[in-house]
Parts: structure tokens; sequence; C-alpha cells
């Protein structure tokens, strides 16, 4: 459900700015709710950053399969 929730509002945060990077910050619990939705929508997000998390084992395949230039500041 958490995940399902997330995918909805990164669906209005992205009707509402449009063209602005989408970048999900998970903690605690919420970082695996973060994980999975990275996992199952990986081409809808451009950035990840948990805390108080330990890594789901697909993330880490994801993240090195993926050929992304990094986000620069």
């Amino acid at each position: 459900m958490l995940v399902a929730d997330i995918a909805r509002l990164a669906g209005i945060a992205r009707e509402e700015h449009p063209g602005v990077s989408f970048v999900l910050l998970g903690h605690s619990m919420g970082s695996f709710a973060a994980q999975q939705y990275a996992l199952d929508h990986s081409g809808f997000i451009e950035g990840l950053v948990l805390s108080g998390s330990g890594a789901l084992d697909g993330l880490v395949h994801l993240a090195q399969t993926r050929k992304r230039a990094p986000l620069t500041s």
C-alpha cells in the first residue's frame, strides 16, 4: 500500500511540477517502501535518498545496471 501511495503522490508532483527532477527520500520503514518504489518504477525516478535503512537485494542490482549520469549541483 505504501508503494502505491508513493506512486500516486509522485504522479501528482509530476503534474504540478513538470520538468522538475523527481528525487525520493525515504527514512526508516519509509526507506524500504522507497526502495521498492525505485525497483518498480525505476524509469520515473531521477534520484533516491535513503536514511536509516538496509538495502533490498534488487536495489543493489538495479543500481549496478543503470547507466545514468549522477545528479550534480
